[in-house]
C-alpha cells in the first residue's frame, strides 16, 4: 500500500499512511419496522440503491468524510470517548456517527426525532496529491485512470473472505451487509489544516487534494421516539484490526 493511502476502517478506525431504484422521499417516516412487527430487519435501513433525501448513500459517504475532516485533532468524533462530539456542526437531515481507531467504544447520544443515521462498518479513504510523489498514482492521474487505480488497491482489502461485518439495532442483526458497499468516486474537499499534525501527514495541507471513499455504509431510517441501542463491528484479520462500537441512542 502507498504511504498516502489513509485507510480508515469503520469511520477512520484503522490508519495506514498509506443507482437506481425509485428515489426515496426526503420526508421519511419514523422507523416502523420494530422487532416483532417486521420479518425483515433490513427494512430499518435504506436499501443499497436508495436515494435518501435526494442523493445516493455514496454521496452521503463523501459528505461524511468532509464533515469528519473539518474538525481539529482534539475534537475528532472518531476519537470521541463518550458521544459528546456526535452531530456537532452538522445541519443535515442525516446525523453522522463515527467509530474509533480500533478496540471497543461505548457512547451515549441524543438524536432529534426525524434524523437518519449514517455510519460505515468497514471503510477506507484514499487521498491523492502530487505532494506524495507516488509515480504510479501520478501516471494514473495523468491518464485519467486514477479512480480505477485506487479501487484496484482498496477493493482486495475490502472484499476478502475473512473480513468482519456486523451491525444490529436493538438486538436485531441486519442481513447481507456485503450488499451495502459504496464508492464515492473521486471528489475534493479541504481538510482542517490541523489534521496534518495529528496524522503526521504534511500533504494534508496541500491544495487540490482528491479523495475516494470505498467501503460498507449503513444509513438507518429515522428511529422512533425513545431508547435504542446500535452496535457495529468490523475487522480485517489480515491487518490484525477489529473494532466494536456501541451507541446508546435517545430519540426525542
Amino acid at each position: 500500500m502507498n504511504k498516502q493511502m489513509i485507510t480508515l476502517i469503520a469511520l477512520l478506525s484503522f490508519t495506514l499512511v498509506f443507482s437506481c431504484q425509485k428515489e426515496e422521499s426526503a420526508n421519511v417516516p419514523a422507523d416502523q419496522a420494530i422487532e416483532g412487527r417486521s420479518p425483515n430487519p433490513n427494512s430499518r435501513i435504506f436499501p443499497p440503491n436508495a436515494h435518501p433525501y435526494g442523493k445516493p448513500v455514496s454521496e452521503w459517504s463523501a459528505d461524511w468524510w468532509a464533515h469528519m475532516f473539518s474538525f481539529d485533532c482534539d475534537n475528532l468524533p472518531i476519537s470521541d470517548a463518550d458521544g459528546s462530539n456526535a452531530g456537532l456542526n452538522l445541519d443535515s437531515p442525516v446525523l453522522f456517527l463515527a467509530g474509533n481507531f480500533g478496540g471497543a467504544s461505548t457512547r451515549s447520544i441524543t438524536v432529534p426525532h426525524g434524523k437518519a443515521l449514517l455510519f460505515p462498518i468497514l471503510n477506507n479513504l484514499w487521498a491523492y496529491s502530487p505532494c506524495y510523489g507516488a509515480a504510479e498514482e501520478d501516471e494514473a492521474f495523468a491518464n485519467g485512470t486514477l479512480e480505477a487505480y485506487i479501487l484496484s488497491q482498496t477493493d482486495p482489502v475490502l472484499t476478502g473472505p475473512d473480513i468482519i461485518l456486523s451491525a444490529a439495532l436493538d438486538g436485531v442483526a441486519f442481513n447481507n451487509l456485503r450488499d451495502y458497499r459504496y464508492n464515492s468516486g473521486l471528489y475534493s474537499f479541504d481538510p482542517n489544516p490541523g489534521l496534518a499534525g495529528c496524522f503526521g501527514d504534511p500533504c494534508l495541507n496541500e491544495d487540490g487534494l482528491l479523495w475516494l471513499s470505498n467501503g460498507y455504509w449503513i444509513m438507518l431510517k429515522p428511529l422512533q421516539y425513545g431508547e435504542h441501542t446500535l452496535n457495529f463491528k468490523g475487522g480485517i484479520p489480515e491487518f490484525g484490526f477489529s473494532l466494536d462500537v456501541t451507541y446508546h441512542i435517545t430519540v426525542e
